[in-house]
This record gives structure tokens, sequence and C-alpha cells, in this order.
């Protein structure tokens, strides 16, 4: 037979029950963390080692700057050099030219001048052959006997005198300035009837003659009428070309 509880009994059950729930509920912590403070040595560490790389990264940056600063420099001394030297080879161009303007610097203009318009002929031209002749020498005379600024031979200087009809006229005449130029303007006139006035022709017909001439038109022209430069067979007479036609160039342009 089960024992009934009695009333002090359950008025004391009743009791606990009541303390059990008035207690506060335990809390269960969870374990701390350890947080470790780093020394001054370690923050020293990590200082220095921040300040390594940021030394480094400086020094790359000086190096490239200085690399630059050197590539840039040199870039500009070879374009100064490159323009001082361009600038220099055009001053001995001009030097060089006003040099040869000044040895073409011509004389007897007055005569020139007056024989050229009387016979037809360009002065600049005319200053050629004098310059290749005689340089302006009026007492040159040659080997041959080519006598005088423009280097005619006496028979042909005698021949000249006849068709201008000048009187009193001897060998020696030549050696006159103005006589001279009369009488070799009045040949290369001459001249250039015969060759239709082709400066490259009379020119070689005053240094070799009207029969070399006509056969080396009808051997070594390509067609019958003209001769270039190049195509002048003998050797003397095509560099005096060259030169008689260089000066003429030369005179015009001094004109």
């Amino acid at each position: 037979m089960t024992d009934k509880p009695t009333p002090a009994s359950q008025s004391a059950q009743r009791h606990r029950r009541s303390e059990r729930h008035l207690q506060p509920p335990r809390v269960t912590r969870a374990p701390m963390e350890t947080v470790t403070t780093p020394t001054r040595a370690e923050k020293t560490q990590k200082s220095h080692s921040k300040g390594g790389r940021g030394e480094i990264l400086g020094a790359v940056l000086v190096a490239v700057l200085v690399f630059v600063t050197v590539l840039c420099a040199f870039r500009y001394a070879d374009s100064a050099l490159k323009a001082r030297e361009e600038q220099e080879r055009i001053q001995a161009e001009r030097d060089a030219h006003e040099a040869l303007l000044e040895r073409h610097e011509p004389r007897y203009v007055t005569y020139i001048q007056r024989w050229s318009d009387e016979y037809g002929i360009d002065p600049a031209f005319v200053k050629a052959v004098i310059y290749r002749e005689s340089h302006y020498d009026a007492r040159a005379i040659s080997g041959a006997g080519a006598r005088g600024l423009m280097q005619l031979m006496p028979d042909t200087g005698t021949w000249m005198a006849q068709k201008a009809g000048l009187s009193g006229y001897t060998d020696d005449s030549l050696f006159d300035p103005e006589i001279n130029i009369r009488l070799g303007t009045r040949y290369l006139n001459y001249l250039s009837g015969l060759f239709d006035g082709d400066p490259i022709l009379v020119v070689c017909a005053y240094h070799a003659g009207a029969g070399n001439v006509r056969s080396w038109l009808e051997n070594h022209s390509s067609d019958g009428k003209r001769l270039t430069l190049q195509e002048i067979p003998m050797n003397d007479t095509k560099t005096y070309a060259e030169r008689v036609m260089q000066s003429y160039a030369i005179y015009l342009e001094m004109e």
C-alpha cells in the first residue's frame, strides 16, 4: 500500500521547486583568446622592414630617373651634334661657293659687254671662255702660241681682224685686252653661225676646230645635230667643254 503524501510533504516539495525556479541560470563562458602585444623589438623590426622596402623602392625610382635623364641628355647632345655638323656642312658649302664666285670675278666687263652686244653672244659665255682660257691674264701665252685673254692663235687673230675690218693689226695686238676680246667674240659669233648657237658645239669647235666637231657629229652624235658632254670623244676637249659650261653657269648666276 502506497503512502499518500501528506499536506506537509507536499508543501515542502512545492517549496523546493520554487527555490529551483528562483535560482539564476548558469552562464557558460567561452574560453578567452589570448591577445599578444608586440614587443618593442618586434615593432622596431617591422618598422625597419617597411623602411627597407621604402628605401629600395626609392633607390629604384632614383635610378630610373637618372637613367631617363642621361638618356635624354645623350639624345639631346646627339641631336645638337648632328645639327651643328649640318650647319658646318652648309656653311662650308657656302664658303666654297663664295670662294668660287670670287675666283670668277670678271674683269674688262666694259669690253666684254660692248663686243658681246655687237656680235650677239651672251656676255656670260664670253666671260666663261676668258676665265678658262687665261683667267683674265691679258699677257697669257700658251705653248702652242695662243695669245691674250681668249687665247687666239695668230692666224685666227689675223683672219678675224680682216673680217672685222681692223686696220693696223699685228700678232702682238692680241695682247691688247679690247682687241683680243673683240676678235675672240667675233670668232665665237662665226662658230655660233656654223653650229646653230649650240654652246657645247661652239665650245668644242673653239678648242678643237670646226672640222673635228663636224666629224664628231657624224660619228658620235645620237641625232647628228647635237653632242652631249658624254659623247665628246676627245678627252681634253671634253674636259675643256665641261669646265667652260660650269663657268658659264656661274656667270649666269652672277648676272
